[in-house]
């Protein structure tokens, strides 16, 4: 029963207990607002694979003002329909190899950014004394494979610890989880967000966020093969704006204090990039309002 499921979580009221199954969007939807799990226009994440017991980041991403959604089959979810009543901000896939065609095409069609964070495949302890790291057909197939479904920013997140029997589980590394629950882009997703809380265009400013950045592999991958001078005009326009919001938005230092108004304008700016027309996750009556404004 458990595996046909599509959608699981820990019951927060015995998280001990063995998580609950859910055959529903819908269902699930009723269960996260019943357990103060729900938050109106958040941004929604969908968890998916099998490298690593995937609590610790289901948390971090609901502690930083997300909705997640953890499924078991991608394939099944896309089929049954169920990623669209969703409408996924991004995915995270916790992957070793591919998702396969059909999964890439619909997530590239819907403009859905993937996430594939790593599991280095052996004891952290070890992992952190060796310099190293992760090597040879293990970590190309980690990291490479992703790549090809189009998975942006590899990062090392999941790694093995021993229980009190001797057994290994694959956990997120603690320290490595505050560091990929992206810093910034975390002071966009506070608990409560858009207007009465922050400001009526924040939802529209994160799911922008990703998705842009989603398209700035498409560009570079273009721009590897056949050069960037060669490109066209939206094409360099992305390199252009991947390049800012690495280095200005996801390169926020921990000292740099920024308010989350002051974030929203800097995503504008970032954004302001881009051509209007390329601006497809946001209304047309916040663009009127923001796009080149700030």
């Amino acid at each position: 029963m458990r595996n046909s499921q599509m959608l699981y979580h820990m019951d927060p009221k015995k998280p001990e207990d063995e998580e609950l199954g859910f055959n529903t969007v819908a269902g699930y939807n009723t269960f996260l607002q019943h357990n103060g799990l729900w938050k109106e226009n958040a941004p929604r994440i969908i968890v998916t694979g099998p490298m690593g017991e995937p609590s610790g980041l289901i948390a971090k991403l609901e502690e930083t003002g997300n909705m997640v959604y953890p499924i078991r089959s991608m394939r099944s979810f896309i089929q049954n329909h169920g990623i669209d009543s969703v409408r996924p901000s991004a995915i995270i896939n916790m992957a070793h190899g591919r998702m396969g065609e059909p999964i890439v095409d619909y997530l590239a069609k819907q403009n859905i950014p993937l996430f594939s964070p790593l599991n280095v495949n052996r004891l952290v302890e070890e992992w952190e004394r060796d310099k190293m790291g992760m090597n040879g057909g293990f970590m190309s197939q980690s990291i490479v494979t992703p790549e090809i479904d189009g998975a942006i920013r590899p990062f090392a997140l999941f790694g093995h610890y021993k229980d009190e029997e001797g057994l290994q589980h694959a956990y997120a590394i603690p320290e490595r989880l505050e560091t990929f629950v992206l810093p910034s882009l975390s002071r966009l997703m506070k608990d409560g967000i858009g207007e009465g809380y922050t400001r009526a265009d924040h939802a529209d400013v994160s799911n922008q966020l990703f998705a842009s950045y989603a398209k700035v592999n498409d560009a570079r991958d273009l721009a590897s093969v056949i050069g960037e001078e060669e490109l066209g005009e939206t094409d360099k326009l992305y390199l252009d704006f991947g390049a800012h919001f690495e280095k200005e938005f996801l390169g926020q230092g921990p000292n740099e204090d920024r308010t989350i108004d002051q974030s929203l304008d800097l995503g504008w700016r970032l954004l302001s990039i881009l051509p209007r027309e390329e601006l497809d996750r946001v209304d047309e009556a916040v663009l009127e309002q923001h796009y080149r404004k700030h």
